[in-house]
């Protein structure tokens, strides 16, 4: 006597799903007589558990299954219509809420930054090459520091290109230790003459200032002796994490790689996403870059937690 197993379908061997175990006597039997026997024995399984399978398919259903929607989870029956409809209102709801929130204003003059008129502010723009981020320099100078009562000076190595053309504008093509002094000495003026000049300060792809200590001053400190700070880098991390939490308006361009835009995200988005309903890293991704292609940007306010999407006009 000896137990032989079989299989429903040679693909459930591994898993031993399928299996039957049966007990047939190979004593006085010839080889032949033993696998024609082990074969019948499967024929009989398979042909019965393949009308098993038919009966159960055929039999009708007495209620169709619910459909699962997330965020079902509520009191009373997991499955029961009364919370699929809840459920269901409260998507379009939300779908409704985020439709209405999320607009897209194109404008060619961006005049919606958060300026204290009593001191110095700071400004952060964020975006690789090519995405707009000069000419919103450019619009934000002439929108808010291109006045009787302001100084302003640009660092940058292509100042010399048409875009920053302007008779009001101070311009530098790099920053190192004769501009420190430049801006120490804006700092000196207004401590003597009790903050009566306007200065701003305006930094173009400089990469050199993160771990410069003057910069981080000028961002933290140097804004209570009336000097404001734009800034425009192509990274966030070239700007120290320190000077990124004191940042009064902040300005997201397109970002090239997932990277760069997780370390946008993890600063200043991520929660104002959550809020809006884009919930995940994946989906916060995707919306960052969906909502600054084609040269769109997003405001934010970070004190007030007021959020724009734009696009600039280039006609």
């Amino acid at each position: 006597m000896r137990r032989i197993q079989c299989y429903d379908a040679e693909q459930y061997r591994k898993t031993g799903c399928g299996r039957v175990s049966v007990e047939i006597q190979i004593e006085g039997k010839k080889i032949n007589e033993i696998q024609e026997e082990i074969d019948q024995m499967k024929n009989f399984y398979k042909m019965k558990n393949r009308k098993w399978r038919e009966s159960l398919l055929s039999k009708p259903c007495e209620s169709p299954a619910p459909e699962y929607s997330p965020g079902s989870i509520s009191s009373g029956s997991f499955f029961s219509p009364e919370n699929q409809e809840k459920n269901q209102m409260k998507e379009k709801e939300m779908k409704k809420e985020e439709k209405k929130e999320i607009k897209i204003i194109t404008s060619k003059n961006f005049k919606d930054l958060h300026l204290d008129p009593n001191t110095g502010n700071t400004t952060f723009l964020i975006g690789s090459s090519k995405r707009g981020k000069s000419t919103l320099l450019m619009n934000i100078f002439k929108n808010y520091y291109n006045t009787k009562n302001d100084i302003s000076v640009l660092f940058s190595i292509n100042s010399h290109i048409p875009l920053y053309k302007n008779k009001k504008l101070i311009k530098c093509n790099k920053f190192n230790e004769e501009s420190e002094k430049l801006v120490k000495q804006m700092k000196y003026i207004n401590y003597k003459c009790e903050n009566k000049y306007k200065f701003c300060l305006m930094f173009d792809d400089i990469t050199n200032v993160r771990y410069n200590n003057l910069m981080n001053e000028l961002i933290l400190t140097y804004r209570n002796s009336n000097i404001s700070s734009v800034v425009s880098l192509q990274y966030p991390n070239l700007l120290s994490k320190q000077a990124r939490g004191s940042i009064n308006n902040v300005l997201f361009f397109g970002l090239n790689n997932d990277e760069s835009i997780k370390v946008a995200l993890d600063s200043f988005l991520k929660s104002h996403f959550s809020k809006m309903g884009v919930i995940g890293e994946i989906n916060q991704i995707n919306f960052y870059r969906k909502m600054t292609d084609d040269h769109k940007f997003i405001y934010l306010h970070p004190e007030s937690g007021k959020i724009s999407f734009n696009k600039l006009s280039l006609n």
